[in-house]
Order: structure tokens, then sequence, then C-alpha cells
């Protein structure tokens, strides 16, 4: 292919890291957006009128309001400390929270497990801030660990300070050990820290920790009974859900254009999901039910558009629920505005409790009912079957027919 010339106006690229579109101009790059949304087209549009009327070149100084993606770091949690003897504590959690934030936006980290565990870690290590990390051993960690076990969390639970579970502290310790093996593998300390860090087995404390809550699958009626309160979007996203047990931020974020509607039962192939990072694919199977429902959103819409916009919301009558003006046209949901507006609705209407990932738990077992664990497994996109015993409970109805008819 031949290289552009100077009087051509420049194609958009999507950097492969953060998806974000630019336009590119004698090495400069033209930031424009999240590539394929609205703000992404009309700033390449502004780019386009400025070329034309500058006679098909661009003009000296020109920027739109952000040219590069930034790196979304919260300043209470970059821990700066100066150094004359080493890296200290706090330097070694602020290294690691830029390079993980590096080219993503605050949209990308909402999504983001390790982020959060990170500012986590930050919260946690932030008496030692000051420490050279080259002191920070088993003891200073075993410290952590305590103070994560037996100090209530900040966010309330019902109205009340709870403490943190045992799953947490320990996934919070790891993501500690985690920045000192970075920074071993940087050559920043010796191997010798990290060996130390590890050695700290068992986790102290961790017993007075708050015991997990095992997620269960949400019980039909109590769904049924959800659904017919909310927008009918957001009801036939939650039962799409349900049909294909998808995980919400796929539901959420799906288009036209991942759908292959040219075989029985159609196969939706995610763009973006969570084991991406790893090379790895996805392919859900789209039911008679699913589909109908696909069919009623996406009419009139883009490829690219997502099926489930807010622009489509409109709330049920009789509804107690407020729902907030749209933002912007076709703007997708995300999975924590779905828990959210999920939330509301059971409490303003007395219905007990539920999340949307236990909408995935739901699907799954009745799959696994229907099909058997293989279909689970491949339905859900794990990898082993252990995770999906995590998910798809084993059916007790199954296993009263069978044993009756063993007699």
């Amino acid at each position: 292919m031949g290289r552009r010339r100077k009087s051509e106006f420049p194609e958009v690229s999507i950097h492969k890291t953060h998806g974000r579109a630019r336009l590119r101009f004698g090495g400069r790059d033209i930031w424009l957006g999240k590539a394929g949304t609205r703000e992404a087209e009309e700033n390449r549009q502004r780019v386009l009128a400025a070329w034309l009327a500058n006679g098909n070149q661009l003009p000296d100084g020109f920027t739109l309001k952000a040219e590069e993606p930034a790196v979304v770091v919260p300043a209470n949690l970059t821990l700066k400390a100066t150094s004359r003897n080493g890296l200290r504590v706090g330097e070694l959690v602020s290294i690691t929270l830029v390079d993980v934030a590096g080219g993503k936006t605050k949209a990308d980290l909402r999504s983001n497990s390790r982020w959060w565990r990170l500012r986590a870690a930050a919260e946690a290590l932030e008496p030692y801030a000051d420490m050279p990390a080259i002191e920070f051993g088993p003891r200073a960690l075993g410290q952590v660990c305590r103070w994560l076990a037996t100090t209530p969390m900040r966010k309330l639970k019902d109205g009340q300070q709870v403490l943190r579970t045992r799953t947490w502290c320990r996934e919070v310790v790891e993501a500690i050990r985690r920045i000192f093996r970075d920074a071993v593998a940087r050559e920043d300390l010796p191997p010798e820290r990290l060996v130390a860090l590890e050695s700290l087995r068992p986790l102290p404390g961790i017993d007075k920790a708050r015991d997990p809550i095992e997620r269960e699958p949400v019980p039909a009626d109590v769904f049924e009974a959800t659904l017919a309160l909310m927008p009918k979007v957001l009801g036939d996203l939650l039962h799409f859900m349900w049909l294909t047990s998808c995980r919400p931020s796929e539901a959420c974020r799906i288009a036209r254009c991942e759908v292959d509607t040219t075989r029985e039962p159609w196969v939706w192939s995610p763009r973006t999901h969570k084991t991406k990072r790893r090379g790895k694919r996805r392919h859900i199977a789209v039911g008679p039910r699913a589909r109908a429902i696909l069919l009623r959103w996406w009419a009139g819409k883009g490829d690219g558009d997502p099926v489930f916009g807010r622009d489509d919301m409109e709330p049920p009558a009789g509804s107690v629920v407020k729902f907030r003006a749209l933002r912007t046209d076709q703007e997708p949901f995300d999975s924590a505005d779905l828990a959210r507006r999920v939330a509301r609705t059971c409490k303003a209407n007395g219905i007990p409790h539920w999340s949307p990932y236990q909408v995935r738990h739901s699907g799954l077992s009745e799959l696994r009912a229907a099909g058997g664990v293989d279909a689970a497994q491949a339905q859900g996109g794990h990898s082993s079957v252990q995770v999906t015993e995590r998910y798809a409970r084993p059916s007790v109805a199954r296993q009263a027919a069978a044993v009756e008819a063993l007699g």
C-alpha cells in the first residue's frame, strides 16, 4: 500500500491497546475519542472542516480539547514520596498505578478489577508510604493484613459499617505482593524482598474478616416482579442476560455487528470481554426468545450502535422510581448503572435485593439442567469445569428424578 499524499485526508486508525480513534498528520496524532462513538465522529468532522478550510492541510497549532488519552490516577492515591537511598513504598505504588492506568479512560478503569485492588492496596499502604521499599517485609505486610481484616469499610452496607470479606483481604494482599513482584522484574528491588513477602503464610488476622456471601441465582418470581417495575428496555436487557447467561458488561455493550444471524442459533461474538486480554475468544449462542428481544430493539439502529441504548428508556406507568434524564443518544448502559437501577427498584418496592450478576448464575443453572455441564461451560466461556460449578448449581430436581428412576 502506497504512502498517503499530504493533500489527502488520513483514514481513522484505532489504537490496539485502549481502543481510541485517531488521525495521523505527519507523525502527529489527533485523538478523537473512543472508537465507534458519536464523540469520535464529531471530532473527525471538526478536524476535516479545519483541514478543508486551510487548503487541505491542518492549521498550525490546531488542537481538540484532549489530544491524548489521559492517565487517570486520583490525586489522593499517588502517595508521592522523595527518596535518596532507593525507592520507597509510596513510589512503588505510584509507579504501578500509572502503569495500570496508562492509556485508559475512566470508563475503562471502572471495569478493571486490578485497578480497584490497587486502590485498596494504596489505601492500606498509606501509613508506610515513606518507608524504604527494601525494609517492607513480612511483619509490615502482616500488620497491613490485620488492618484490612479488622477495620470496617468506609462504604456502608444497609446503613451499617461492615468488615471486609476474607476473599477481598486476600486479593488486596496479593495486589501488594504483585507491586513488589513488578518492582523485582524492573530490577528496582532485589528478589529477596519478594521471597520474604511470599513467606507470610497463613495471613495473620484473616480469620477476623467477614465471611464471604456466596452468590445465589435470583429467584424467578423475584426477577419477574422487578422487571415489571422497570423501563421496558432495562427489563428486556436483563431478560436477555438470563436467556444467554452472559455477563452484565457484555449485554450492555452488544451491537448488531457482533451477532452472526446466518445460522441458528445465532452466534454472538462480543468485541470486548473479560478474557480477551488473555487471547481467548467468546462465542455465545442466542436462542429464539433472545433473538426476539434483539429484533425488537435493534430495528432502526446502525450496526455499531448499542442495541440497548439510554434513548430507548421510558419509565413504566405507575413506577415510584424516578429515572434521571438521558445523557446522550445511543449511549449504552454500563454494568454499574444497571446494578444501581435494580437496587433502587427493589428498595422502592419492597422486593428482596438482588444484583444483575445473579442473573448469569440463574441462566447457567437452567442451561446445565437442560443440557449438562458441558453446555453451561461453553455458554459461560469458562476454561475449566471447576469455574462452571461455581455458577451453575447441580439440579436437585434432576437428582431426585434419577434416583426415582433407578429405584
